[in-house]
């Protein structure tokens, strides 16, 4: 899609995406900023190289794609 294209997203559309997802809604920055406070914070100081997935379930109920 080009810089000139325009999106209209509907409520009906919202819900129609999210119902895709385990846990039924979209994932929020805050969701995500949860699990960045926690890997920044002196709390995860034994946490290393780990892949930490935000993705509301879906790589693990084998929705992907």
């Amino acid at each position: 899609m080009g810089a000139s294209t325009i999106c209209t997203v509907t409520a009906y559309s919202v819900r129609l995406v999210a119902a895709r997802y385990p846990l039924g809604r979209l994932g929020l920055p805050q969701g995500v900023a949860g699990a960045v406070a926690l890997l920044a914070s002196a709390d995860a100081s034994w946490i290393t190289g780990q892949t930490v997935v935000c993705d509301g379930g879906v790589a693990l109920s084998g929705r992907a794609g």
